[in-house]
C-alpha cells in the first residue's frame, strides 16, 4: 500500500539525514570552547562535543531567544497534540480507515514514550548539565533520576510528526519542522547530547509507524462497527449516526457519507 511504502521511506530518509547531518556537524575533536573536554562514559565523542559547541553558542545568543527557545521546547509538543486533535476532528468527515489511522497516531506518540521511557530507565545515563557542572545552560537541568538517553520530548515529537504523515499530509511537512525544532532546542537549553535527540527521534518514528502498519485493518473495522453506535457517533463520524436504517438492521448510507468518497482538497 502506497502510504505504508511512502511512511517507512520517510522514517529511513528522516533517520540517514539526522544521523549524516550531525556526523558532518559534529568536529572530530574537543573545540576548546569548553572548559571541561574530554570522553564521558557511555556518550559518543562526536555527541559530547558538540553538545558544548551548542550549549557555548546558545550562552551567546539574546535572552529573549533564549526564553523563546525554553518555552518552545516543552510548547511544540503541545502544539503537535494539537495538530493532531484537530487532524482527529476533519477526519471524522473522512472513511473509517481515516477516522483508524488518526486514532492510532496518539495511540502510537504514547507507545513510543513508553519505549523511550523504559530505555531510558533501564540506561540510566546522567544529563549533560550534571555531567558538565560548570556549563552554563539556558535551562535548568532536571532532578537527579530523571535520566538523558533517550529524549522523551523528541521521541514524542517525532511519533507526533509520523503519526500526522499517515493520516494529515497536508500538514506533515509543518509537523516534521516542528518536531526536529523540539529535538534541536532539547540540545540548545543544555539538558540533553545530541545523540540523545536523534534515537529518541528515531524511536518515535519507528513506534508509531510500527503501531499503525499493524492495527491500521483492526483498527478501521472496529471504527466502522462503531460508527452507528449513537454514544460514539459524534466522535467517529461528522454525519452523528452515519445513515438510516434499514429494516434488517443494516445502515443506509447518508449523503454525508456518500459524499466522502472524493477527499477534500486539504487531505491531499
Amino acid at each position: 500500500m502506497e502510504p505504508r511504502r511512502a511512511a517507512l521511506v520517510t522514517a529511513a530518509t528522516v533517520g540517514v539525514i539526522t544521523l549524516g547531518g550531525v556526523a558532518v556537524a559534529a568536529p572530530a575533536s574537543a573545540t576548546g570552547l569548553s572548559p571541561e573536554p574530554g570522553p564521558v562514559e557511555n556518550v559518543p565523542g562526536f555527541s559530547v562535543d558538540w553538545y558544548l559547541d551548542v550549549v557555548t553558542f546558545a550562552s551567546l545568543t539574546p535572552k529573549w531567544l533564549q526564553s523563546f527557545t525554553a518555552f518552545f521546547t516543552s510548547g511544540a509538543v503541545v502544539l503537535l497534540a494539537v495538530i493532531m486533535i484537530v487532524g482527529w476532528w476533519l477526519a471524522r468527515r473522512k472513511d473509517a480507515h481515516q477516522v483508524a489511522l488518526s486514532l492510532l497516531a496518539p495511540v502510537g506518540a504514547g507507545a513510543a514514550y513508553l519505549v523511550s521511557e523504559t530505555i531510558k530507565t533501564f540506561l540510566a545515563t546522567n544529563r549533560p548539565c550534571r555531567t558538565f557542572r560548570s556549563i552554563v545552560t539556558v535551562a535548568e537541568c532536571p532532578p537527579m533520576e530523571d535520566w538523558t538517553f533517550p529524549s522523551n520530548h523528541a521521541t514524542v515529537a517525532g511519533a507526533a510528526a509520523m503519526g500526522i504523515f499517515f493520516f494529515w499530509r497536508a500538514m506533515s511537512v509543518p509537523a516534521f519542522f516542528i518536531a526536529v525544532s523540539t529535538a534541536f532546542s532539547r540540545v540548545f537549553i543544555g539538558v540533553h547530547y545530541p545523540h540523545d535527540v536523534i534515537v529518541g527521534f528515531l524511536i518515535g518514528c519507528v513506534v508509531v509507524s510500527a503501531v499503525i502498519l499493524m492495527f491500521e485493518v483492526r483498527a478501521t473495522r472496529l471504527v466502522e462497527r462503531l460508527r452507528p453506535v449513537p454514544l460514539l457517533a459524534p466522535l467517529l463520524s461528522a454525519g452523528g449516526g452515519g445513515g438510516k436504517r434499514r429494516r434488517g438492521g443494516s445502515l443506509e448510507p447518508s449523503a454525508q457519507s456518500q459524499n466522502t468518497d472524493r477527499p477534500p482538497r486539504e487531505w491531499r
